[in-house]
Order: structure tokens, then C-alpha cells, then sequence
């Protein structure tokens, strides 16, 4: 009898430790890239990207001792497709970095969840973008700008399985310095005080509204609070 209790409760340990994989965030930064790469495995091999075209230069400043590369728009279209490589392929995107180096005012770029897409408009204010790297409310998109966008309080992007990310003819943006949760394990987990000036995740959680020029944002403190609302339901 004492025996095959000790295997019923060896048995519950084992279904126990198999469900209780930890949420981990990791931080996606490119410096390990070669420059013109048409694709990109992250060096832990958790992540693909496909296309590419990875360069140097309006990449978010990096911290690692890498080359500073990052994923650059060149045309048309899909600017990449972001999917998960190992475990149950899922992950939740918690936010960018993008530069936006187009003009014209009908340049956009967007993000698409596999069911949903937005899109952020040249010349209109988002609440969930602030300006990379001092985090003060980004006001309108425009030329040259460069942006954190954060992503946690959005429709989508929850134990979701690709994100492609795409622009405009002209946009000519730039994306870096992604931030990810999942249940794994990675060699590039997210640090908002030294990594990429990111700090905290960046931006509002407030979903992606646009909003009149100038009107005062509380983003950090939100986008901190969706985060870590995140990681509690990855974990429950």
C-alpha cells in the first residue's frame, strides 16, 4: 500500500513539473546578426525572422558588444514574419522598437496578430508609443522618428504563434529590440534598465488609439502594469 502511494505521488510530481513551465521575457536585439542577412535565428534558437535584410544604423543602441544590426524595410509589403521555434510555438509580443525614416503622408507601418492588424498612421499620436529613448509621449508620427510601441494592452498578440510586421512603398522603417513572453528558456532574457533603453517595456497598454497632439499620456506606469499582468496569467 505504502508503495503505491509513493508512485501516485511520484506520478502527480511529474505531471506537476511538466505544467508548470516558467514565463520567461526575452529581448530580441539583432547584434548578433550579419548585416544584409535575408533571414534571422535568434542565438538561443527560440526565434525565426523571414525576410530580413538586416543593417546597421537608426537601430536602438545596444548594450551587448553586438553590431547594432536591425530588421530594415526596403519595399512594398511585409517588412518581416516573427515565429517561435521551440516549445509549443506560442508567445505573447510585449513591444518594439521601430524607426520610422519615410516621408509622405500616407506612409504606415503595421503589426498583424494572425487575425488582427493595426496600423500607425504618419502624423497622428498614439497612446500606446512613446519616444525612443527617453520615454516622454511620442505626439504624431513623423519622419525620422523613433518610437517604442508597446503592445500589452492591444487586441491580439497573446499566445499567438507568427507576428509580421509591415509598411508602406516609402516608410523605410527599421525594427528592433523586441520584447516577448513565453513558457522557456532563453540566453537573451529582457532587462529594462541596461538593454536597449528600453525602460520597462515603454508605452501605454491603453490600446492603440489615437489621440490630439499634446494631450498628457501616463504610459510607463501602464505599460509596466500590462506586463506584469501578462506574466501573471502566463503563470497561473
Amino acid at each position: 500500500m505504502l508503495k503505491n502511494v509513493r508512485n501516485v505521488v511520484a506520478a502527480m510530481g511529474l505531471v506537476f513539473a511538466a505544467s508548470s513551465a516558467s514565463a520567461v521575457t526575452q529581448l530580441i536585439h539583432f547584434d548578433d546578426a550579419t548585416n544584409g542577412a535575408p533571414t534571422y535565428t535568434t542565438a538561443d534558437g527560440n526565434f525565426f525572422f523571414n525576410p530580413t535584410n538586416l543593417a546597421s544604423g537608426n537601430c536602438a543602441d545596444s548594450t551587448t558588444g553586438g553590431n547594432g544590426s536591425c530588421v530594415h524595410e526596403v519595399g512594398n509589403g511585409v517588412v518581416t514574419d516573427m515565429t517561435r521555434l521551440t516549445g509549443d510555438n506560442t508567445f505573447s509580443l510585449l513591444s518594439f522598437y521601430v524607426s520610422v525614416q519615410g516621408t509622405g503622408s500616407t506612409n504606415y507601418f503595421s503589426i498583424f496578430d494572425g487575425t488582427i492588424t493595426h496600423q500607425f498612421d504618419f502624423g497622428t499620436t498614439y497612446a500606446n508609443m512613446t519616444n525612443y529613448p527617453d520615454g516622454t509621449a511620442a505626439g504624431a508620427i513623423s519622419q525620422n522618428g523613433k518610437y517604442i510601441v508597446d503592445v500589452s494592452g492591444l487586441s491580439g498578440f497573446d499566445d499567438i504563434t507568427k507576428v509580421t510586421w509591415s509598411a508602406s512603398s516609402t516608410a523605410r522603417v527599421r525594427i528592433d529590440c523586441i520584447a516577448v513572453s513565453f513558457d522557456g528558456t532563453t540566453t537573451d532574457p529582457y532587462d529594462a534598465n541596461t538593454q536597449c533603453g528600453l525602460d520597462g517595456g515603454g508605452g501605454g497598454g491603453t490600446g492603440l488609439v489615437p489621440l490630439p497632439a499634446g494631450l498628457p499620456l501616463l504610459l510607463s506606469a501602464l505599460g509596466i502594469v500590462g506586463i506584469a499582468r501578462r506574466r501573471a496569467r502566463k503563470s497561473a
